[in-house]
């Protein structure tokens, strides 16, 4: 069982979460929000300490979720895609939860937050790291990268623009770069660039951690089986991660998987070819990294989503969920 839920007793009672809100303009932007039809869906990544740019701390993500459960009405993504797709109804200053990769951390620390304040969310895992200890290769990556000048022996135009950056400005250009490669040239690439990582303790999500949280109401969706940037693989290779993903998840949980997330997820990273791929195979929606909100006027198999970064203060993550930026 995951450890018990961080909750916040010290944020402000339900009034002076309203007074502050509405300081802020609050009221307005949730007017605008629910009369353009738009519904933001949040992505999150890791909920951790560990600062990084991708990591909301437990306390951070607990007062968040307070202040959706108060001031909004969460919703699955199977709701938000019931209404784009059948016209259902949906509560006033609708909101979805995902995240994405599959984090040990999102069944230790976000879970126990999502069942107290009764919040669905749906879950993107990468299947083939289903209860490894390895890292991700971004995290390796940031954990394991050689030095520029054998970085620069590898690969000498990455190599020369990484002189005199931080080791943070390094890891983000290293991984800006791997994602142009196709497939197999990137993972030769991070051999090549990074001293092998082992992980003191497992950094994803177990199969019955996983049949816990659908149990408890939570979604599970497909991130492919490996993560890798579809748009730049094998027709057949990207095939193989929609659908074997699909069908492990399928067999593994005993339940039907109909969401799927892009990994990386940029415009440049999937298709009209593989939109209709995922729709074939039997998902009812795919989400981007596309920064905006949902709503009639989008693909289901190219969902906007917001993401939701560490060291966000309250003002900014309040004018995102409210719809407001972008009104």
């Amino acid at each position: 069982m995951p450890a018990g839920p961080v909750l916040i007793t010290s944020e402000p009672s339900t009034k002076k979460f309203q007074a502050r809100a509405k300081r802020l303009g609050f009221r307005c932007a949730r007017a605008l929000s629910h009369r353009s039809g738009r519904v933001p869906v949040l992505m999150y990544h890791r909920i951790h300490e560990e600062p990084d740019v991708l990591n909301i701390s437990p306390e951070r993500f607990a007062a968040q979720m307070r202040l959706l459960r108060e001031c909004f009405s969460p919703i699955s993504l199977s709701e938000l895609v019931a209404h784009l797709h059948w016209g259902r109804p949906l509560p006033p200053d609708a909101v979805v939860v995902t995240f994405d990769d599959g984090y040990r951390d999102n069944y230790t620390h976000a879970f126990p937050i999502l069942k107290a304040y009764d919040i669905p969310a749906t879950f993107f895992v990468t299947t083939g790291m289903i209860g490894e200890r390895r890292h991700f290769w971004w995290d390796r990556v940031r954990r394991g990268l050689k030095p520029v000048a054998e970085v620069t022996a590898v690969w000498p135009e990455l190599g020369h623009r990484l002189q005199g950056r931080s080791h943070d400005e390094q890891v983000r250009l290293v991984c800006a770069a791997l994602k142009t490669l196709d497939t197999a040239t990137a993972r030769e690439r991070l051999e090549r660039l990074c001293d092998p990582v082992v992980p003191d303790v497992r950094q994803t999500m177990t199969w019955e951690e996983l049949r816990e949280m659908a149990a408890e109401g939570m979604e599970i969706g497909s991130h492919t089986v490996t993560h890798p940037i579809l748009a730049n693989q094998d027709p057949e290779e990207a095939a193989w991660e929609i659908q074997h993903s699909k069908e492990t998840l399928e067999r593994e949980l005993d339940r039907p998987v109909r969401h799927f997330a892009y990994p990386n997820g940029r415009m440049v990273d999937f298709s009209p070819t593989l939109m209709a791929l995922i729709e074939g195979v039997g998902y009812q929606s795919a989400c981007s990294t596309v920064t905006g909100y949902a709503s009639l006027r989008s693909s289901r198999f190219a969902l906007e989503r917001i993401g939701v970064c560490g060291g966000e203060s309250f003002r900014r993550f309040l004018i995102q969920v409210s719809g407001f930026q972008g009104a």
